[in-house]
Formats: structure tokens, C-alpha cells, sequence
């Protein structure tokens, strides 16, 4: 027997709430809840003062992101990390943390705003938004180019080990490229 499908409109909720999620991961990422929490179960005082926010609005976000499975809160009020919290941490292997904060807020996700006029009119959506290209606005803002830097380190180490953990090497002698005659 198959399972009945969602109604249409159900659809185009959880499609609207993923925005709400991707916003709740962006803050969690931006202000580095995930280190906050670290190793130990800090209640919500204590990463409030970590990351500079007030209670009363962290604890709101903290749930929501709960809810999510990105945390967990234990029933004495602390906050516990999850495996998808874990990978929200700085630093640490796999980290999505960067990547979360780059494509999820400041410029990129501020280019989504002109993605619509990128069908009419010529030219990408960040350089309409930002009146720039991309690798001139980061050269302008090495904070952000070194953000972006982390992100696609981070995720070039997560591909590289897929593939490396994936590939069977056993035909191949050595890693030297092929035709070395043609390269120089």
C-alpha cells in the first residue's frame, strides 16, 4: 500500500519554512552557537554571553533550531550538540560551519534578491546588488574572502575524502599525470 501524498499545499509550506530553517542554520552559523556549546552542556545564560545575544530572543532561535534536530535541549534547560550541530562547529573536520555562514547570508544570499532580473536583463545578480564582481568586492573585503576562503577549503576536504575514501586506486602505480612528454 502506498503512503498518501501530502496535499500540494503541505508542499509549498515546508518549501517556505525551509527558508525559515536556512535563516535559523545561517544564525547558528554566523554566531557560532555550535562552538558556544561546545563539548559541555552550557545552559542558555551562558551561550548568550558567548555570543553577545539576549536570552529571551536566543532561546527562541535554540529551539527552533531543537525542533530541527540541530541541538538538543535537555530538560534542566542546557543545550546539547547533535551530529548536525557538530558539523556546524569551527575548525573541526567535515565543518560546514563557513559554508552555512558564506552561502546563507551576506553577499550571496543578498544576490538572491536580483536573481528575477537576471532572466530579463544581462549581468549577474551580485554585480547588479553590489555594482561590482564578485572577486573585486572580496578583494574590497577581506573578511568575506577569507570566510569564503575557510567555506571552500572545508568543502574541497569533505569532496576530496569522499572521493579518496570511494576510488579504487588498485590499477595505478603512480599519481604522475599521464602523456608527461606533452606537458612541457
Amino acid at each position: 500500500m502506498e503512503a498518501p501524498q501530502a496535499p500540494p499545499q503541505a508542499s509549498i509550506i515546508h518549501i517556505v519554512a525551509d527558508y525559515w530553517r536556512s535563516r535559523a542554520v545561517y544564525l547558528a552559523a554566523r554566531l557560532k552557537l555550535a562552538d558556544a556549546v561546545g563539548n559541555s552542556r552550557p545552559n542558555l545564560a551562558a551561550i548568550a554571553a558567548t555570543t553577545k545575544t539576549r536570552p529571551e530572543a536566543l532561546r527562541r532561535l535554540m529551539r527552533a533550531l531543537a525542533a530541527n534536530g540541530i541541538f538538543r535541549e535537555e530538560e534542566d534547560g542546557t543545550f546539547a550538540q547533535t551530529p548536525l550541530s557538530e558539523v556546524l562547529r569551527s575548525g573541526v573536520p567535515g565543518s560546514m560551519r563557513a559554508f552555512a555562514e558564506v552561502e546563507l547570508g551576506h553577499d550571496h544570499y543578498d544576490s538572491w534578491r536580483a536573481a528575477e532580473s537576471c532572466l530579463t536583463d544581462p549581468g549577474t545578480a551580485f554585480e547588479r546588488i553590489f555594482k561590482m564582481p564578485i572577486w573585486q568586492y572580496y578583494a574590497e573585503h577581506p573578511q568575506l574572502q577569507a570566510l569564503f576562503g575557510e567555506a571552500m577549503t572545508n568543502l574541497t576536504a569533505i569532496a576530496n575524502a569522499a572521493v579518496l575514501g570511494d576510488y579504487q586506486f588498485g590499477g595505478f602505480s603512480s599519481a604522475a599525470p599521464c602523456c608527461t612528454d606533452q606537458l612541457g
